[in-house]
């Protein structure tokens, strides 16, 4: 079973950022939230995956992830100001 995400948001600022896991099928399966900009996620099992961040002031960005054997995950994700 994959471990997690761990995702890294630049700027590394928003206090309000969150970021959601979502399956194929539209299903949340996590949410976090942190001030410095680092998030992990655990992911239940191996497969595709869409991870969502966003922040008030900033366009949502979304990522589909391919999530294979036990590893961890490294993503960076960019969030832009509107």
């Amino acid at each position: 079973m994959p471990r997690g995400l761990l995702l890294e948001v630049a700027p590394p600022g928003p206090a309000e950022a969150v970021v959601t896991l979502v399956d194929t099928d539209g299903r949340q399966h996590g949410r976090a939230g942190t001030t410095d900009g680092r998030y992990r996620l655990p992911v239940p099992e191996a497969g595709t995956w869409l991870v969502i961040v966003s922040a008030p002031g900033h366009t949502p960005q979304a990522r589909r992830l391919e999530v294979r054997g036990d590893d961890d995950l490294a993503h960076d994700l960019t969030l832009t100001a509107r």
